[in-house]
């Protein structure tokens, strides 16, 4: 999913503010649940819950594996417990989940503008205000590096600091995902590569033209063709 923003200053003065990105992860495990009207889908949700009981949540600040590109917020989650059925066995329930990611697109993130931490970055404020833009705290007060994953503790959140002159305008744009069993990192990075470019058209040329994107110079069997998903995602946006 890729965001972009364009902020603009209408005013005739010189403006200074804060534009944070924030993905509230809401990791409700998948669950077999036949039955989700009414107030079944208030039990699943329960019973989803509870299933997090069993996994650990995990954040981190990083590039994409193998490359250099500008640092991402991950948040991941491991069982806490031997997992019943191996990852290719049918299951009611995923126990073997996938990494996420935001992704800035065109800045690079100081670690004191990553927020992983719900908790933290809300504080005694509320989601208009969050306690941690209302206070200007440091990412450093907000970190979750591992924490049981029951009531979804984590959250991929992202400030950028603007100085916009008067009629001054800014786009910016982020990336949301994750990475599909058997991929490389360095695949999707590489799909990303042409929305990092400000100058090109994220959703019309994404339909009009695929990505050049489509197998690994290294590594053939671990990217698919990446640039299918990018064009569909963008397509649906």
């Amino acid at each position: 999913l890729i965001d972009e923003v364009l902020i603009k200053n209408t005013g005739k003065t010189a403006a200074a503010i804060t534009h944070v990105e924030y993905w509230d992860v809401n990791w409700h495990q998948l669950v077999t649940q036949w039955v989700r009207t009414g107030e079944a889908g208030v039990l699943g949700d329960h019973e989803r819950d509870l299933f997090n009981k069993n996994f650990i949540q995990q954040t981190s600040l990083r590039p994409f594996a193998g490359t250099a590109s500008a640092p991402a917020l991950w948040a991941s989650m491991t069982p806490s417990i031997p997992p019943p059925v191996d990852i290719d066995e049918p299951s009611g329930h995923n126990w073997y989940p996938a990494a996420i990611f935001l992704a800035p697109l065109t800045q690079h993130v100081s670690p004191d503008d990553a927020f992983f931490n719900q908790s933290a970055f809300f504080g005694d404020g509320n989601a208009s205000c969050p306690a941690a833009v209302r206070d200007g705290l440091p990412g450093s007060q907000c970190t979750l590096p591992s924490a049981p994953a029951y009531l979804q503790p984590a959250m991929l959140g992202l400030r950028t600091p603007l100085q916009l002159a008067a009629g001054e305008e800014i786009k910016m744009r982020f990336a949301y995902g994750y990475v599909p069993r058997g991929w490389a990192e360095a695949v999707l990075d590489e799909a990303l590569q042409p929305y990092r470019n400000l100058s090109w058209n994220a959703l019309g040329d994404a339909v009009s033209a695929r990505l050049a994107t489509k197998t690994s110079s290294t590594n053939p069997a671990i990217a698919p063709d990446v640039s299918d998903v990018v064009d569909r995602e963008a397509t649906w946006r």
